[in-house]
Formats: structure tokens, sequence, C-alpha cells
């Protein structure tokens, strides 16, 4: 279910709605490198709790037909939300997609050296290291290990999500990030 009551949307004048905590996390980030204020534009963001919740954020939003509703989802969960869309009122509601998934997205970004060097600075060299020397990860290439790494613990998702956002300049947000920021807040 969407994090936070819809009452407490009274003052938005819109809303992002993302999948999980590193979302929000990385929009952020973003919004701030775009010198964005979301607080000042009255943009709110929610967190589904996972994409399949993006059905009932819509249902709960119903009631606020003024409001600009934008999405940030990966590319495995395009379709339904387009399904989910199309069987909405809101046909109005704009969505945007990650190729794969944010964390490819951002890896893509901030290539290769960008990350190791960031993952040094927070003191996860050792952890990548061992990992790269497990068996199904020893051939993988490097932007592989590197989704791996960051997808397999939650607090380092989101922590990763706004710290390798940060990295970026203006002209380097992926796509689907600055377009959604810029539909809302632009």
């Amino acid at each position: 279910m969407i994090k936070g009551r819809p009452e407490q949307l009274d003052d938005a004048r819109a809303v992002i709605l993302v999948e999980g905590e590193s979302d929000r996390a990385a929009v952020e980030a973003a919004a701030a490198t775009l010198n964005f204020d979301l607080g000042a534009d009255d943009v709110q963001i929610r967190v589904l709790g996972g994409a399949t919740n993006f059905d009932k954020a819509l249902r709960s939003l119903r009631d606020w037909p003024a409001m600009v509703i934008a999405g940030l989802c990966d590319a495995n969960e395009a379709s339904m939300w387009r399904d989910i869309c199309g069987r909405h009122d809101s046909a109005d509601v704009r969505f945007y997609v990650c190729d794969r998934d944010l964390e490819d997205e951002l890896l893509r970004a901030c290539g290769i050296e960008r990350v190791e060097t960031y993952i040094e600075s927070v003191g996860e060299l050792r952890p990548l290291r061992t990992m790269r020397k497990q068996g199904p990860w020893i051939d993988k290439p490097a932007m592989d290990q590197l989704h791996r790494f960051i997808r397999v613990k939650a607090t380092r998702n989101i922590g990763y999500g706004s710290g390798l956002m940060a990295l970026l300049d203006a002209d380097e947000i992926p796509k689907p990030i600055a377009a959604l920021l810029r539909s809302v807040c632009g």
C-alpha cells in the first residue's frame, strides 16, 4: 500500500509514485542536482512498497483529480503499469520507465570506475572483491557484478541510490528520472 495517508496530500500539487525507498532516495538526489525543490514545488514522493501496488495507489488518489501523478518503474513492470492506467479514468498519469531498473540506469550513467571509487569511499570494496571471487560471479561482466552487489542488500540499495545519483552532473542524470522530475517540477 502507498505509504502516507491520502489526506496528507492536501498541499500537494503533484505526487511521484516510486516502487521502493531506493527509488525515493535517487529521485530526491536527482532533484537536488537538477535544482528542483520538491517541497517548494508542492511535489510529494510516495513509496509504493513494490510495483504491484501501483493500482492501489491510483485508486487512493482518485479523489485528487487536479493533482499531477507521475511514476517511475522498472522495464519489466511497464506493461502492467500501462494496463493499470488504462483501467483508471486518470489516463493522464505519467510514468517513466528505467531501462532494466534504476540500478542499471545509475551504473551506466556513472560508469564502472566511478561506481568502484564510490564503493571504496563507503568502505565496501572488500565485500565487492569477495563477491567477485564467488563461483557464479567470477566470469560475469563488471556491470553485472556491480548490479548484483548493489541490489543484494536493501540498505545498500537505498544508500547507493542517492550516493551514486549525487555523483552525477545535471546532464548525466538518467533520462527517465530527469524526464519524471521535469514533468512535475519544470
